[in-house]
């Protein structure tokens, strides 16, 4: 990893990472933490391995690079060996009995040996040394690219390479730090505070874990890097460059997941608090990350108290158990699977009231119920409150859906504020509406829109709309408000 110890990015250059352009496609986990242990402050951390014997770290930066055996209870270091000054130290994992750690930019690899830390060997690569680890057969390098290089631990020539793209086909760079498990590679990306997901064989992007006020705001520290993995419990062990801290930490449900009562009665999605993303295929097919589940096919699924249902043609809701279907009868699951209470469509994407009717906005503004035009109404929005459907017409006044029929009901916006439901977050191109009307989204590269405009200059990884205000979350790892006219920092902590 390049050498920056502090990074102060400019007023809102939130320039979002690849990662938070994709990761509302691919599942976002969050975090619990399970331990908290001390941390050398003094230590630039590279890489973190744990084994049975121990906690090992690789620490860099030139004159104080060093190699480490640490107490994970404690923090002491019981075993260092200081790097020659000439060199940066980075990634570090041990593989066939010996520690393998790379140099930045030397091209130069140091062999040791776990027991004593003598070293036993060298080998040299080219570009850039960032992230180590391996799998059963070979090391896993990274080089800060979206290039991930699988290397012989015998002979050191790369013996294949994997390109990462983010789910929005751009090269997701900046991979640091490597962790290969389960199958998986997990990789830190540099600047962020976001572990990225990768497989193996295809480079695809898996998941995303957002590690967003993991270290209390404020304190004195710099990025987060470091993984390695607890294979007896299954967790994490995650800390950063000068951290005070160590955590082991226990991954938990996509942040991603779908409100509750959420209904895809199209192509739409709904993600489960697993991260799974369900879609209705071709003939009705239920898909499951794009995948047929369980022979099953529908009309309709419905996200309820965190479960999938699906409407068949049979007339029942069919529960997803884990393995297959169950038949719990014709009543809809939960009771009204109706879009949440203030939900405003002022596009196509649709709100679905308590009958279960689906509503969109149509070619020339017309409004749809179950995609037929409902008693010739047209409008430019159309809002869900108080279990009744209201559209905004051209002539600024609010009409209310009667069953049969609109009856005008005036230029205030019912029930009060049509904006999103508070806490709601835009991780992708989906939308919040303020409780001005604006329409937020995110947009090419990021950018932050307003109304399809970009707002301020700004770019982020996700909107977030709670307490009647609108925040970005930038890659600098802070949260940023809309004031009406720009932008202020507001910290690391989710607001």
């Amino acid at each position: 990893m390049r050498y920056v110890t502090r990074v102060v990015l400019p007023s809102l250059l939130l320039l979002a990472i690849s990662a938070g352009s994709a990761a509302g496609q691919a599942p976002v986990y969050g975090y619990e933490i399970v331990r908290q242990y001390p941390h050398d402050t003094s230590a630039f951390t590279q890489g973190l391995v744990l084994t049975g014997s121990g906690l090992y770290e690789s620490t860099g930066l030139y004159g104080a690079s060093s190699l480490r055996k640490v107490d994970l209870q404690t923090g002491a270091v019981l075993k260092k060996v200081n790097v020659d000054p000439a060199y940066f130290a980075e990634g570090m994992t041990i593989f066939q009995g010996k520690i393998f750690q790379l140099t930045w930019q030397s091209q130069t690899a140091f062999v040791y040996d776990p027991a004593t830390f003598a070293r036993i060997g060298q080998f040299f690569y080219t570009g850039e040394g960032w992230g180590l680890t391996h799998s059963d057969q070979y090391l896993i390098m990274s080089d800060g690219t979206n290039r991930i290089r699988f290397m012989d631990p015998v002979s050191f020539q790369p013996v294949r390479s994997i390109n990462v793209y983010d789910d929005l086909g751009a090269p997701l760079t900046n991979i640091n730090e490597l962790e290969y498990i389960n199958g998986e590679i997990y990789a830190n990306i540099w600047l962020t505070n976001w572990i990225v997901r990768i497989d193996p064989v295809s480079g695809k992007v898996l998941g995303w874990i957002d590690f967003t006020g993991l270290l209390p705001a404020g304190t004195s520290a710099d990025v987060l890097n470091g993984i390695a993995y607890d294979e007896s419990t299954g967790h994490l062990l995650v800390t950063g460059k000068f951290w005070p801290a160590l955590f082991e930490v226990r991954l938990i449900g996509a942040a991603a997941v779908s409100p509750d009562g959420t209904m895809v009665p199209t192509a739409t999605q709904i993600v489960d608090n697993v991260g799974a993303v369900w879609t209705l295929g071709a003939n009705g097919a239920i898909l499951r990350n794009g995948v047929q589940v369980g022979g099953g096919w529908g009309s309709k699924i419905l996200w309820k108290n965190a479960t999938i249902y699906v409407f068949g043609t049979d007339g029942n809701w069919w529960q997803r158990t884990g393995s297959g279907w169950i038949n719990v009868g014709s009543t809809v699951p939960g009771g009204s699977s109706a879009s949440p209470d203030g939900t405003t469509v002022p596009t196509a994407t649709q709100i679905v009231d308590n009958a279960g009717a689906v509503w969109t906005i149509g070619a020339s503004s017309a409004i749809l119920r179950n995609g037929v035009q409902a008693g010739g109404g047209s409008g430019a929005k159309i809002l869900w409150k108080s279990n009744a459907i209201y559209v905004l017409g051209g002539d600024t006044n609010w009409w209310q859906w009667t069953g049969s029929g609109w009856i005008n009901v005036g230029s205030t916006v019912p029930g009060g504020s049509n904006a999103s439901p508070d806490g709601t977050m835009v991780p992708t191109a989906t939308q919040i509406v303020d409780n001005a009307d604006a329409v937020w989204t995110i947009g090419a590269n990021s950018a932050i829109l307003r109304n399809g405009v970009q707002a301020g200059g700004g770019w982020g990884a996700k909107i977030l709309w709670k307490n009647a205000t609108i925040y970005v979350f930038g890659t600098d790892g802070n949260w940023w408000q809309w004031t009406g006219a720009g932008w202020i920092n507001v910290g690391a902590i989710t607001p």
